[in-house]
């Protein structure tokens, strides 16, 4: 009798050792885990600072363009600039291609350019008549230089506007990926705290990583795994039988509400 208790004891110290080094094993690996949840923000904040610093210099060097080319159209008669026609044209009442013709343009034609664009057409007047036209009919070699610096100022500005739009929408984005994250946390964390409660931390860590194991009751295995696909149950006189089929090939077999097999 002696004997077999002392059998008996030495196999629960030994399932106090396994869950013991489990346990450890588990506040190891967190503590590891947070390391590199902490060096990760670390390099996140550090590439946020330079990003700041990149976007400070260029608005600063796009402020100092702008000035620039401001001071230019300021400066006596430069308005406007006398191209040439390269190709047959219209004058459109509105910088669309669908708008109503004003006027039409023959090749070699010299009309009057105003700094007033939307990227594709230039404002401009041809025998009197005012209207749009299409920047590509133009015979680019007789731009002036301070159209040039026009073009390409309002390209820069159209495309700092786009590039704002861009990333309001990207700043939006990613202010409800972080709310969906924190509310992902938020629930893990909850679950978290109802498993422990429930079944100790041990046995809540197992489940949280989706483990499964021989002594495990329905519930455990539920919450584990979630429910099944399919369950088969059979009664008999000694108990209830279930098997519980999920995607994959994937079995549990329970009697009495207890986990005896499975199949993977």
């Amino acid at each position: 009798m002696k004997y077999r208790f002392l059998i008996h004891l030495t196999i629960m110290l030994q399932f106090l050792n396994t869950d013991v080094s489990h346990a450890q094993g588990v506040v190891g690996l967190e503590s590891s885990l947070q390391a590199k949840r902490d060096s990760i923000s670390h390099l996140k904040k550090a590439i946020m600072d330079h990003e700041r610093d990149i976007s400070r210099l260029k608005s600063q060097s796009y402020i100092i363009s702008q000035k620039i080319t401001e001071a230019k159209l300021s400066e006596g008669n430069v308005g406007y600039s006398v191209v040439t026609v390269k190709i047959p044209t219209s004058l459109k009442a509105e910088p669309t291609p669908f708008a109503s013709t004003v006027l039409k343009i023959p090749t070699g034609s010299v009309v009057r350019v105003f700094f007033e664009s939307n990227g594709t057409y230039l404002k401009a007047k041809y025998n009197s008549e005012y209207g749009y036209i299409s920047k590509g009919a133009f015979d680019k070699s007789t731009f002036s230089e301070d159209l040039v610096n026009y073009l390409e100022f309002s390209k820069d500005k159209r495309l700092k506007d786009r590039g704002q739009k861009d990333a309001e929408r990207a700043a939006d984005q990613h202010k409800r990926t972080m709310q969906g994250i924190r509310e992902a946390e938020k629930r893990d964390a909850e679950r978290k705290k109802m498993l422990v409660s429930k079944y100790g931390k041990v046995t809540a860590e197992k489940i949280i990583a989706k483990r499964i194991w021989i002594g495990m009751t329905d519930e455990q295995a539920r919450q584990s795994w979630g429910s099944p696909d399919d369950r088969n149950r059979s009664v008999y006189s000694f108990g209830v039988k279930e098997q519980w089929v999920y995607r994959h090939g994937r079995y549990l077999y329970f009697q009495d509400g207890i986990l005896t097999s499975w199949q993977d």
